[in-house]
């Protein structure tokens, strides 16, 4: 009988864990709603003020920081994470960084030590990603103009292909990494980490973890600046983005329609942005803000 309920007790602990595993994702982004929540709940001791119009590694670590109360340590943190999901039919993802919209398995490790040296600010925190890849059954469209507008709105748009080539991918990035320094207000520096700037659950105004983060610099306040009017807080970014190294796997089928030939311009391009919220001093937990960024191709480098 005792065997039987453990036997019971191992297969229910590890089904929950599957489940647990396979629908979560516990970047520091998704994190930063425990600490939202505190704040509402006025359960913060009036140490969190952030508006969590501006969330990122970074964000999620200085505030972790001030409320276990280890800012002048050396070593702020150590971490370790692991995420993986299972696409078994369909090529579904969002909110997951650097993860793949990929049929199949596939595993996120990540492995970080941020360090706080004077006024130097260094977080080394790489990912490795697996993704299985695997093969998806060709949808060859339907009578009309159906591939053309597939192409011409989507496919030649964005890199969401069906299907990311047809070999195992793995890759190993800086991740969330950065290095730069930090006051008591303000850090600047270089980083490679996904950042969220505006309101939304899945989808933010301006920048989201719906894809891997990019090199850039940054300019941000730490914890919000406060005034005679309210706190403010700001951030600013100047950075590149990567062209993807992947094709659309219909090419060919696209290129039998003449008028799909609209390939996408794959130059480098550059990107910044800014954003500014301001908390009225009246009422509390009230947050209004601005965001503004662009993308553009620097034309000297097509001479």
């Amino acid at each position: 009988m005792v065997v039987k309920k453990f036997i019971l007790f191992t297969f229910l602990f590890f089904c929950y864990f599957t489940t647990f595993a396979q629908n979560s994702f516990f970047d520091d982004i998704h994190l930063m709603d425990y600490q939202r929540t505190k704040q509402l709940l006025n359960d913060s001791n009036g140490i969190i003020m952030n508006s969590f119009f501006i969330r990122s590694t970074s964000s999620f670590q200085f505030l972790q920081s001030k409320l276990k109360g280890t800012t002048k340590d050396i070593v702020q943190s150590i971490n370790f994470s692991f995420d993986q999901q299972d696409n078994s039919l369909q090529p579904i993802s969002f909110n997951d960084g650097n993860m793949y919209p990929a049929r199949g398995w596939q595993e996120r490790y990540s492995v970080g030590v941020n360090l706080k040296l004077l006024i130097f600010d260094i977080n080394y925190q790489p990912e490795k990603l697996t993704v299985q890849n695997l093969r998806q059954e060709t949808y060859l469209g339907e009578p009309g103009n159906f591939m053309f507008y597939y192409f011409g709105m989507v496919a030649n748009n964005i890199d969401n292909f069906r299907q990311f080539g047809y070999d195992r991918i793995e890759e190993t990035t800086l991740g969330q990494s950065r290095v730069g320094i930090k006051t008591k207000y303000i850090a600047a520096g270089l980083s490679n980490e996904n950042i969220w700037w505006g309101p939304g659950k899945r989808n933010s105004l301006i920048f989201t973890n719906n894809a891997a983060g990019f090199k850039h610099y940054y300019l941000k306040t730490v914890e919000p600046i406060k005034t005679y009017i309210g706190s403010f807080e700001l951030a600013g970014v100047v950075g590149k983005l990567d062209t993807t190294k992947y094709t659309d796997i219909d090419q060919d089928l696209l290129n039998a329609c003449q008028a799909c030939k609209v390939f996408k311009n794959l130059d480098e391009r550059e990107i910044d942005g800014i954003t500014i919220n301001y908390q009225p001093k009246w009422i509390p937990n009230f947050y209004i803000g601005y965001a503004y960024s662009r993308q553009f191709i620097d034309m000297q480098l097509m001479h």
